[in-house]
């Protein structure tokens, strides 16, 4: 232990308070200051004002005595390690006390200062261990995601809140039952490959495949399984984590039909789709912009404002970036949700040559305030010629 441990030390009497001290200055291998209050109410008072790392507490106290001594200060400071300091008719109030929480007890008398260096020690760290155990098990019950543990012959030992709410059934009618539960017939074979290779040591992240609710929906699902290791690196149970994907693909599919209709519009309309993020400055094509301007998707990608902006004629730059900024300033009033605006202006190819270029769009600011424009594009410069 590096820093110095704070002790506050709860007994009113003064004989067993100076062997304490007498025995930490002679055997504590760690540096440390120790506070000796005598009674329950002044250190409950104490410990309002002052952090301690560690509780060394006599159960008979002027104020109070036996197990509600311990119970009361406990309930207050249930983050503190206690050590219960006990008389020799007192064990099975220290042992009892110990099941409701404390780290140790150490009878009076036979308090050897080794003894004492080494149980203040391990109190402190048992308890960092309890509250990091206590901490993630948090996490793991309030995650929206099913995380399972299943024995190495696919038995649940494990099932958190997220996975009822994924899959419908409780932790009392899944704790036992084997995991194919939960995996449609169709996938089971698939369901065994995958633990064949958890077995071998393997992680697999993100692996989409297919679940089966109680009410009998299948549903898709991401999953990432891990081995589960014991302190001597035996492998010992397999960690199971599945998100619910299955509004997520479905939004996904939309969005890949409503592409390609927007695509085939293009196609026949000449015109190009976009839709420039103002936030984070990044321009989304939705179809393929090669054919008009002669720069790949890929070549786009990064590119935003600035860029296309370079790329306008000289004699039109300034009167096209005034327009784009008007919207593109957050900050310029009066600019509406589904301001339109109409614009031509010649734009200069990757290969050099300049074409005449009309647009339209609209200024969009969503409902969490992210701003955005909505515009097409069309070569217009046969038109223009003609």
């Amino acid at each position: 232990m590096e820093k110095n441990i704070k002790i506050l030390l709860i007994e009113d009497n003064p004989g067993d308070a100076y062997l304490i001290g007498e025995q930490l200055e002679e055997f504590a291998n760690f540096s440390y200051k120790l506070v000796n209050v005598e009674t329950l109410n002044e250190a409950i008072n104490l410990l309002k004002e002052q952090t301690f790392d560690v509780l060394l507490l006599d159960l008979g106290l002027p104020d109070s005595d036996g197990i509600n001594t311990f119970l009361r200060i406990y309930k207050k400071n249930p983050l503190i390690p206690i050590i219960i300091l006990t008389g020799l008719n007192d064990e099975n109030i220290g042992s009892y006390a110990v099941k409701k929480g404390a780290q140790d007890f150490l009878v009076k008398g036979q308090i050897e200062g080794r003894l004492l260096q080494s149980t203040i020690q391990y109190s402190i760290e048992r308890k960092k261990a309890e509250d990091r155990i206590y901490k993630l098990a948090n996490v793991v019950e309030s995650s929206n995601d099913a995380i399972i543990t299943e024995s190495l012959y696919g038995i649940i030992t494990s099932w958190n809140k997220g996975a009822e709410k994924i899959f419908g059934y409780t932790y009392k009618e899944m704790l036992g039952k084997n995991i194919s539960i939960i995996s449609p017939p169709h996938v089971h074979e698939e369901t065994k490959k995958l633990s064949n290779k958890i077995m071998n040591g393997e992680t697999i992240r993100h692996y989409e495949t297919s679940g089966l609710t109680k009410e009998g929906m299948i549903i898709d699902i991401s999953v990432t399984l891990s081995p589960v290791f014991d302190i001597s690196g035996k492998l010992t149970a397999i960690s199971f984590i599945a998100r619910n994907i299955t509004e997520s693909k479905r939004i996904s599919v939309k969005n890949r039909e409503s592409e390609g209709i927007y695509r085939i519009i293009a196609e026949q309309t000449g015109q190009i789709f976009y839709e420039y993020d103002i936030d984070n400055d990044k321009i989304y094509w939705v179809n393929n912009i090669e054919k008009i301007i002669g720069y790949t998707q890929n070549e786009l990608q990064c590119k935003g404002m600035e860029f296309w902006i370079d790329n306008v004629h000289p004699e039109e730059r300034k009167e096209i970036l005034n327009k784009k900024m008007k919207y593109c300033d957050q900050d310029l009033q009066p600019v509406g949700n589904n301001d339109n605006f109409c614009m031509e202006y010649r734009l200069r190819r990757k290969d050099g040559v300049y074409i005449h270029i009309e647009e339209n769009g609209f200024f969009s600011q969503t409902e969490d305030d992210h701003m955005k424009i909505l515009g097409a594009m069309k070569d217009v410069t046969k038109k223009k010629e003609s």
